[in-house]
């Protein structure tokens, strides 16, 4: 009798030590850190912390892990998680340009946008219509392999003005200086503008959509400095972020955010 129980009892502590790793990690919180780029990552919005802060904050809550965010400038940002203050940035196209880990899943999408007035005479659409014009974007921006060669090729002709990463006055100082006819098309995240036209209507009858790139994935950042920890995060936030799309809880977060036409 004493046999048989010894044997359920091992077979049912193997079962749970196959299956409690799914579930369970010696991470208890994750720290991260990033700019203020709303709608992605939002300061002192009442019930909108952002669509990444949503996703990532639920996906460890499905792996019973806690999360914190802190908000700093984005080279500072990206720096204090390369150095293991922190261990994930969020987000970017390419964690490991900056010598950080990365997930095998994104955590979300981005597509790079330019926009012109609509008095404008000619609707430019298709890349190969961004030529011969004046177009101002933020400075450090990752427009995609496509775009950024178009941009750099001297045969298009194109005059670029680069602003700094000031998020605050970003959206509202590209429209200003497209509005005011000091530039004749300006590029930026379709997201970040979708989010500004819920604010500005008046400027969103001003303007047109033209050429947008295709939706980049967007990476968690994730520490190097611990290796044994990197290597722990890129699981739970793989199997969080797995579970989360299972539920539909994904699609519900992007759709209040983006509740006609999402983009990703």
């Amino acid at each position: 009798m004493f046999r048989i129980l010894l044997v359920c009892l091992v077979s049912t502590l193997l079962q749970f030590s196959a299956t409690a790793p799914d579930e369970h990690s010696f991470i208890l919180e994750v720290r991260a850190t990033g700019d203020n780029w709303c709608p992605q990552q939002c300061p002192g919005i009442p019930n909108k912390a952002g669509y990444n802060i949503e996703l990532i904050t639920e996906s460890l809550r499905e792996m019973n892990v806690d999360f914190r965010f802190f908000y700093q400038d984005w080279p500072k940002a990206t720096a204090t998680v390369q150095k293991g203050y922190y261990d994930i940035l969020l987000t970017s196209t390419n964690p490991r340009a900056l010598a950080l880990n990365q997930p095998e899943s994104p955590l979300s999408h981005q597509s790079w946008c330019s926009y012109q007035r609509y008095s404008s005479e000619i609707v430019r659409q298709n890349l190969t219509d961004l030529k011969d014009l004046r177009i101002t974007y933020l400075k450090g921006s990752h427009l995609g392999t496509e775009l950024t060669a178009h941009l750099n090729d001297p045969v298009n002709n194109l005059s670029i003005t680069l602003v700094d990463n000031q998020f605050q006055s970003l959206p509202s100082l590209l429209f200003q200086f497209l509005l005011n006819k000091s530039t004749d098309s300006i590029v930026l995240p379709m997201d970040l503008a979708n989010f500004y036209f819920e604010l500005n209507h008046d400027v969103k009858n001003k303007v047109r959509l033209g050429y947008c790139t295709k939706p980049q994935p967007m990476y968690v950042g994730i520490s190097p400095s611990d290796p044994k920890r990197s290597e722990e995060l890129i699981r739970i936030l793989d199997r969080g972020l797995k579970k989360l799309k299972a539920k539909g809880r994904y699609e519900e977060i992007v759709l209040k955010y983006f509740p006609k036409s999402p983009d990703r």
